[in-house]
């Protein structure tokens, strides 16, 4: 079980945060809410928040909010050290709490932290 994992399952229980988060609008209300927050060098912020978690405690599937009305569905990979995030167009990875966001673009890929929401 990875420590973001664990950190995720404990926001989410414990905090009361919603399992599911429909797509919606990125607002200061959806960074409030978030579990996890990428904060990356481009200056923004990507709210993530979790659809299912294991029974492990471990981030399963969730939502990374890129844009007013634009939430993408992400899922994890399983890898050997630290952990990655895919979905349609986008995925993060990263060990602990150094990340780094890509676009699947060519240079799109942005270093970003990630912090408890």
């Amino acid at each position: 079980m990875t420590t973001i994992g664990k950190r995720l399952a404990l926001l989410a229980l414990a905090g009361g945060v919603a399992l599911f988060a429909a797509p919606g609008p990125a607002t200061a209300a959806d960074h409030h809410g978030a579990s996890l927050l990428l904060a990356c060098e481009n200056g923004r912020n990507y709210p993530v928040h979790p659809a299912a978690i294991s029974d492990e405690g471990d981030l399963v599937s969730g939502y990374i909010v890129v844009g007013p009305r634009r939430a993408i569905p992400i899922r994890l990979i399983p890898m050997g050290e630290g952990y990655r995030y895919a979905g349609r167009g986008i995925w993060f990875d990263g060990v602990d709490g150094d990340a780094e966001l890509d676009w699947r673009a060519p240079g799109a890929a942005v270093p970003c932290k990630l912090e408890q929401g």
